[in-house]
């Protein structure tokens, strides 16, 4: 975890996945949070992978409170890949969209209590 010169805050982290015998993966995963413009920003990238998992192609992640409507959050998706990737992993945005849900709720509680 890093404090850059604009008051923002970088974590960088390398994971390990694993889901049953043969399914695995190593990736680079970068978080960047900027409090002045209120914006989280994940960048996933596979370095390693079982030979069912592609290996190539970065994702990325942006959650970003809308400047005219504070209570809300504009989540975007990002697949940077040449190949077919994209099919991919367009299969599995609907856990991203149910991660998006789970962050909201826990945003709205977080609100609520610091109003009581």
């Amino acid at each position: 975890m890093k404090l850059l010169d604009d008051d923002s805050i970088l974590v960088k982290k390398l994971m390990f996945c694993k889901k049953f015998k043969l399914i695995w993966a190593y990736t680079m995963e970068e978080i960047k949070i900027d409090f002045d413009q209120k914006i989280l920003d994940l960048k996933t990238q596979v370095l390693a992978a079982s030979k069912c998992l592609p290996t190539e192609g970065v994702e990325r992640i942006c959650y970003q409170a809308l400047q005219n409507e504070p209570s809300k959050t504009m989540y975007t998706k990002f697949l940077e890949s040449k190949s077919t990737i994209q099919k991919y992993y367009g299969k599995l945005n609907s856990g991203f969209e149910k991660g998006c849900r789970i962050v909201e709720e826990k945003c709205n509680e977080i609100l609520h209590s610091k109003t009581q």
